[in-house]
């Protein structure tokens, strides 16, 4: 286990001081500087299987009053997502669909970000990285007719098998399957026949990756590409760089794990952990918000600088990251 950390302010710049604005302000984004900035998973993360989303958001409101900004980043929709970003005081953008979806609360969005919005659902606009669902699904039905590919895809479930699959109720099913773009699937063929099926998504510019329980098809997008959007959104509206730390169990969270300046692993259904390679690692011991908030007060502890009340000027990105 590596808990060796690095203080990445002397490449990005240390963070500025400032005080919360009223519960429900909107300048959070703009005006309140923060001391770092956290990606976080949810189911196997910051969620365990209580699903307690109240304990959730109060774990994750709890660090902005520390100056931390948390982003949740999932596989889950839109719809799901929503309902946890309810529960919260303050405004964060989110991450949902594994990257091929973000989005961002309105008070937020400047003349950048609106360029990328593509339509807006309640009080946030939606960027979206690749083809509209029905499309998406559209291509891997011919892709699974002409290669005659073994695959059981959330399209081709009813509410009930979702039920069944992933233990929610009817509610929570119906918001699983109110999909955007990506597809989540159950590969029933064999391990010569996946490499086939990878390598013809590739063709189509589009990916596969390992979740939790499915397989996930999406744009040639993931967790990472979407923080590294937030995050250079962040760095460019407050004129400062701050440390980037992420949150993540499962395969798809490793590539976003990898590129953060240091990570909390949570354990995997085998109770393995990712390999971070570089990357300054944490192992909790346990899913949920508890163990997510003392290990994560502990990583920024040996992480963040205290008592810092200056702000640097962006600074050029290595080119490696």
């Amino acid at each position: 286990m590596n808990t060796t950390l690095h203080d990445p302010t002397q490449r990005r710049g240390s963070s500025g001081s400032a005080t919360l604005p009223p519960p429900g302000g909107s300048i959070v984004w703009l005006a309140q500087p923060a001391s770092a900035l956290v990606f976080t998973d949810l189911d196997g993360t910051l969620l365990d299987d209580s699903y307690d989303l109240d304990a959730a958001a109060r774990a994750m409101d709890d660090l902005l009053r520390s100056r931390v900004m948390t982003i949740a980043v999932s596989s889950k929709t839109l719809r799901e997502m929503r309902g946890l970003d309810a529960l919260r005081e303050r405004p964060a953008p989110f991450i949902f669909e594994n990257g091929a979806g973000i989005a961002w609360p309105d008070s937020m969005i400047d003349d950048e970000i609106g360029e990328r919005i593509h339509h807006h659902v309640g009080d946030h606009g939606i960027e979206l990285n690749g083809p509209p669902y029905a499309a998406l699904c559209n291509t891997l039905a011919r892709l699974r007719a002409r290669q005659r590919y073994d695959f059981h895809g959330f399209n081709d479930m009813d509410t009930d098998e979702v039920m069944a699959l992933t233990g929610l109720d009817q509610p929570g099913a119906e918001n699983a399957r109110d999909r955007m773009c990506s597809e989540p699937l159950l590969w029933r063929g064999s391990d010569e026949d996946l490499e086939s099926f990878r390598n013809d998504l590739a063709e189509m510019q589009l990916t596969l990756i390992a979740g939790g329980r499915f397989l996930h098809v999406l744009p040639a997008t993931d967790k990472a590409d979407a923080m590294a959007s937030v995050t250079q959104a962040y760095e460019q509206l407050s004129g400062q760089r701050v440390p980037v730390l992420a949150c993540g169990d499962s395969e798809n969270d490793l590539a976003m794990l990898k590129q953060a300046d240091a990570c909390l692993t949570f354990p995997q259904q085998d109770g393995s952990y990712l390999d971070t390679g570089d990357t300054a690692n944490l192992q909790v011991p346990a899913a949920g918000a508890e163990p997510w908030r003392i290990a994560l007060q502990k990583l920024l502890s040996d992480l963040v600088p205290c008592n810092t009340s200056h702000t640097s000027p962006i600074e050029e990105r290595p080119a490696n990251e």
